[in-house]
């Protein structure tokens, strides 16, 4: 019981009103372009923050790098299969200018990326800890871009002394016509 009370889970509710459920159908079709910053982000249900945030490093935190501090004027994101996303970065002379891929499947009406992140220190629950990063994807009612991300960070001594953290966030990106 231990073990899977700190594995990462998704808060479903977070973003429920807010998403329309992603398909083998709408996925042939998907080829839109967002903004690269978001415009919100949400923590707690039906509660929003403006925050801008890179789309490719919420995609992945840990291997985001942009080479000579590149930055881009939007995203323009299609699945090119079923189960990988391209995110082609437009500069500000609307050229593509970097690919990037992303492996993953569809579930649950999201595009759960394979980018976890899973890590141990020590000896879990005895003397030590883990963390666990994941991310989907899915699309808003309005066609913005949602990114919500799972966190989960914990650790014990003697299967007494428990600390840590757990959240979620949604990330939303605009769709630019």
């Amino acid at each position: 019981m231990l073990l899977t009370a700190s594995c990462t889970t998704y808060n479903n509710g977070l973003v429920r009103k807010e998403r329309v459920k992603l398909s083998i159908e709408t996925m042939n079709s998907f080829n839109m372009t967002f903004s690269s910053k978001s415009y919100k982000y949400c923590v707690k249900k039906g509660m929003f923050e403006l925050k801008e945030i890179d789309l490719l490093s919420q995609l992945n935190i840990s291997n985001y790098k942009l080479s000579n501090n590149t930055s881009y004027k939007s995203y323009k994101v299609k699945f090119i299969s079923i189960d990988t996303l391209l995110v082609q970065g437009v500069d500000f002379n609307d050229s593509i200018v970097a690919n990037y891929t992303f492996d993953g499947k569809l579930k649950n009406g999201y595009f759960y990326l394979n980018n976890k992140q899973v890590e141990f220190n020590g000896i879990p629950y005895l003397l030590g800890g883990s963390s666990s990063e994941k991310r989907r994807i899915g699309i808003s009612k309005d066609n913005d871009l949602i990114v919500q991300t799972a966190v989960d960070h914990t650790g014990a001594f003697l299967l007494i002394f428990g600390a840590g953290y757990s959240y979620n966030v949604a990330t939303f990106f605009k769709e630019i016509k």
